[in-house]
Formats: C-alpha cells, structure tokens, sequence
C-alpha cells in the first residue's frame, strides 16, 4: 500500500476542483485514484517488480494524473 503526501493529495484535490468537481466529487475522486495507484503497485509488486521500477513508475503515473 502507498500512502501519497498530504501536498500531493492536496494537489489533485485542487485540480479536481478546478476542474469543476464539487467537495465531495472531488474527495470521491481523490480516493479513487489513491486506490487506482495502490491497485498499480500491488500489481507490480506480485510481478517481482524491482522497488525503483515500481517507484519509477508510480511517478509516472501520478505526473499524467496531474497533467490530464
């Protein structure tokens, strides 16, 4: 499990509602997509991913999430 920092929770909590999401779509949406990144990394993991692909890729992911 991953836990993302309270600054990068905040930040696509913000985006969401830039977006136009309501307070509550918003944190709906916020825990959806922590659940997406924990699904991605426990995926990787039962791979045999090494830590640094898997954190690698984390990042990645987490950058499109912000730039969509």
């Amino acid at each position: 499990m991953i836990h993302l920092k309270k600054e990068e929770r905040q930040l696509l909590w913000r985006k969401y509602i830039n977006n136009g999401l309501s307070y509550d779509e918003a944190d709906f949406k916020v825990k959806s997509t922590i659940k997406y990144l924990n699904d991605l990394v426990d995926r990787l993991r039962k791979q045999n991913k090494p830590e640094l692909d898997i954190q690698e890729r984390f990042a990645r992911e987490f950058e499109k999430l912000i730039n969509q």
